[in-house]
């Protein structure tokens, strides 16, 4: 088995922490939480379970992640969010697991909890993360949005692992769009720094466009009403998105 540090970053999990570190402690020779100084029990919690806690002003995702991965003892890294627990399938993949000579990273699946029901279609159908990465050879980027592990050019394609995160992402319909619409002024911010534009009909036709593919294309209809919500506030994020970047271009 080759050893490896799980590092995650927190702010106001007290809700998620405890569940997901109970099933990360008996697989990872080291868990690292990094805390942006949370206001509920989240690190007391962290704490009382094994977990090496350090608070650090939060930096943007990317950089976040990366700080912590700094922190680890050992060369293999697994990300994980708060709100994540690996099944009975994948934690014994990662109790088992050896990468190869080469190997830099390896995939993970995740099941989606949304608002209580476990999601099958739409655009969280399939879902696959690089969580799992030597941190010699591999990174985070992302200044605002969409972070993602980058791994050197011509690297061997990543593995996936068998099993899945189940992540209990979204518990209300006011939480999912407080979130989209902070990741869609992220999204616009990031746009706006590298210098893109978008007219001011992108909205609404990007908006149209996200939800007649969530619910119609990828079959969201079939999740009945959690897919049919998931599509509109969906829509709500990417109309959000291009109005705020061409706001910004007028100001």
């Amino acid at each position: 088995m080759q050893p490896f540090t799980a590092i995650i970053i927190t702010l106001n999990e007290a809700a998620n922490i405890g569940r997901c570190l109970e099933a990360l402690m008996p697989l990872a020779d080291e868990v690292i939480v990094v805390d942006s100084f949370s206001e509920d029990d989240t690190v007391h919690i962290a704490k009382s379970l094994g977990a090496t806690v350090h608070q650090r002003s939060f930096s943007g995702y990317a950089d976040q992640k990366n700080h912590a991965q700094q922190l680890a003892s050992n060369d293999w890294v697994l990300s994980i969010d708060a709100d994540e627990v690996p099944d009975q399938t994948l934690q014994q993949a990662l109790r088992e697991f050896a990468p190869t000579e080469g190997q830099l990273g390896f995939y993970l699946h995740r099941r989606n909890q949304y608002c209580g029901k476990w999601i099958r279609y739409g655009d969280w159908r399939k879902d696959r993360q690089l969580r799992l990465y030597d941190r010699r050879q591999a990174g985070w980027k992302g200044d605002f949005v969409h972070e993602r592990v980058s791994l050197p050019p011509d690297h061997p394609e990543p593995k996936t692992l068998p099993g899945f995160l189940r992540h209990y992402t979204v518990i209300s319909r006011a939480d999912h769009l407080a979130r989209a619409r902070k990741y869609a002024l992220l999204a616009a911010e990031e746009k706006y720094t590298q210098g893109k534009k978008a007219p001011i009909w992108k909205a609404p036709l990007s908006a149209a466009w996200k939800f007649t593919s969530a619910y119609l294309f990828k079959g969201g209809f079939l999740d009945g009403r959690a897919g049919f919500q998931l599509a509109w506030i969906s829509a709500k994020g990417a109309y959000w998105r291009y109005q705020a970047l061409a706001r910004k271009w007028k100001t």
